[in-house]
């Protein structure tokens, strides 16, 4: 399953990651994350925005 994921949601994934189930289940590969150009733009914009960085995450390359 191929999967495309909203911003608001991907960053509350990353947030709470130990702790979600569809973190679990991209784990677990049921589905592959999707992406889109402006998807990916709309993510790098909201990314360091201080509201996002007391989030207590970082995402790896």
């Amino acid at each position: 399953m191929i999967a495309v994921i909203d911003t608001n949601h991907l960053l509350r994934l990353a947030a709470a990651y130990q702790r979600s189930p569809l973190f679990a289940a991209w784990q677990d590969r049921r589905f592959v994350l999707a992406m889109s150009r402006p998807l990916l733009a709309e993510f790098e914009d909201v990314l360091p925005r201080k509201k996002t960085q007391q989030g207590g995450f970082a995402l790896l390359p």
